[in-house]
């Protein structure tokens, strides 16, 4: 399954903050979901979303995912949580977010393997 960490160092919010979460590649589009423990997938709706359409692109308020090959890189996400911060070579993903209109992102034909995916029906893990 395609997947990808996604993220943000610093929230464009008063009380700031950084937040990471995965992003998982189907049904010809990638979708989210926060990286924490839930008991149902719940694609493309998390606590964040409202925040995240705050982000300003190519600043540290933006939204960003991390790449290993430099020619793929548009942008850079800077690693605040290290010490001295990192700059990573990375895709700049805020105008996804900062557009994202529920709804929008999910096809009406999706590939039926994906179903258990997106419903979170693989049952207990």
């Amino acid at each position: 399954v395609p997947a990808r960490v996604v993220g943000t160092a610093v929230w464009n919010i008063k009380t700031g903050g950084n937040h990471n979460w995965v992003e998982v590649w189907w049904g010809g589009n990638w979708h989210f979901v926060d990286a924490g423990p839930t008991q149902k997938v719940d694609w493309d709706s998390t606590w964040f979303i409202d925040t995240a359409k705050k982000a300003q692109p190519g600043t540290i308020h933006g939204i960003y995912t991390a790449v290993v090959d430099r020619t793929e890189a548009d942008s850079q996400y800077t690693l605040t949580w290290r010490e001295p911060p990192v700059k990573q070579p990375a895709l700049d993903r805020t105008a996804f977010y900062v557009g994202f209109q529920k709804g929008n992102s999910l096809r009406k034909e999706e590939d039926p393997t994906w179903k258990v995916y997106r419903d979170g029906s693989l049952g207990s893990r």
